[in-house]
């Protein structure tokens, strides 16, 4: 613990220089996050808190593998230096194409012709990340994927990439969710580990300037949280066995929100993962204020996991029925008065 401290000190200087400086680091590399009609901004903002994550990510890496390179085994089930080195390289692959993103603004077409092909092949090579079979809690049925468990695994991660991106749309929303996910699923595994700690510290010191409209973590800090995200509910999936349902409930806020913006989209004849200002976000800030939507959103997310846990998930299923049944009334509840029957519709 004394090392892991130590990391963690410099590891806070680090960042206080970075966000420090953020204005003059965003100048150089030109990297904005600037007004439009679906954005609730009036200024340009820095979008580089996904570049001070990667180098938070980066350093953790470097000082853990050398320090105790068991980390990697207890919670991500790396146990050589090739399975590391292959991780890094995905990582690193997927950051830049957020980050290339945050700078020249990526069709989402060309984003995806990127992105799967690299999913595709870390479920290849990684073994641990190809879903074969989905199980309950609820009941003792089995679904066995066979000759579709890779399509399935590469499907789930990229509908998780871009569920998290979609999600990040008002400050403090994705770090403050993303901060409670981390700490109830090391209270799940019952277990510390020093990189999720590492990122949960990063997120705590950005969210005091994302809250003040200093800095965005841009797709390049989405997709790298997403990713990291599922790689590790994936791979608790398959090799701690934690049922399926269980896993689900971290994801089910934000899945439901892309999943009914997707369809909408759709019908509408447009692109479903081109932006629009329908995010469940929004809705709640034209409804009310961004306090009233960040809170909505953390309660919607928190509860039912904090309660999951305390009932040792006992009740999972239900509780995942009661978040869609709460998102539903969400989305009628902010719909206008003329089409408040319908959740495709505003």
């Amino acid at each position: 613990m004394v090392n892991y401290f130590f990391f963690f000190l410099i590891i806070f200087f680090i960042n206080f220089l970075l966000f420090y400086n953020t204005e003059i680091i965003a100048k150089k590399l030109n990297i904005f996050d600037k007004p439009s009609k679906i954005k609730h901004q009036k200024i340009k903002v820095p979008s580089i808190g996904g570049l001070y994550l990667f180098i938070n990510l980066i350093l953790a890496i470097l000082y853990f593998s050398f320090i105790d390179f068991r980390i990697f085994a207890d919670t991500y089930f790396i146990y050589d230096l090739k399975q590391l080195l292959i991780f890094l390289i995905l990582l690193i692959s997927i950051f830049l194409i957020g980050l290339y993103d945050d700078k020249y603004n990526l069709y989402a077409n060309t984003k995806l012709v990127f992105l799967i092909p690299l999913l595709f092949l870390i479920v290849y090579v990684d073994e641990g990340l190809k879903v074969d079979t989905l199980s309950f809690t609820f009941n003792s049925f089995e679904l066995t994927l066979n000759r579709t468990s890779t399509i399935f695994s590469v499907l789930c991660l990229l509908a998780y990439l871009n569920c998290i991106n979609m999600f990040d749309g008002i400050n403090l929303q994705t770090s403050l969710n993303v901060i409670l996910i981390l700490l109830i699923f090391q209270i799940s595994i019952n277990r510390f580990d020093p990189l999720l700690f590492t990122i949960i510290l990063f997120l705590l010191h950005f969210s005091y300037y994302n809250y003040k409209s200093k800095i965005f973590l841009g797709d390049s800090g989405t997709l790298v949280l997403a990713f990291l995200l599922g790689y590790i509910l994936i791979k608790s999936h398959n090799i701690l066995f934690i049922k399926s349902d269980i896993i689900f409930s971290f994801t089910i806020f934000p899945v439901m929100d892309m999943i009914r913006l997707t369809f909408k989209r759709i019908i509408k004849g447009k692109h479903p993962f081109v932006g629009d200002n329908d995010h469940i976000h929004h809705r709640l800030m034209r409804k009310k204020n961004l306090r009233f939507a960040i809170l909505t959103t953390f309660i919607s997310i928190g509860i039912p996991l904090v309660i999951n846990v305390i009932t040792e998930y006992k009740y999972s299923i239900y509780l995942i029925t009661l978040s869609f049944i709460f998102y539903i009334f969400i989305i009628i509840f902010t719909s206008d008065k003329k089409n408040n029957l319908s959740i495709f519709k505003q």
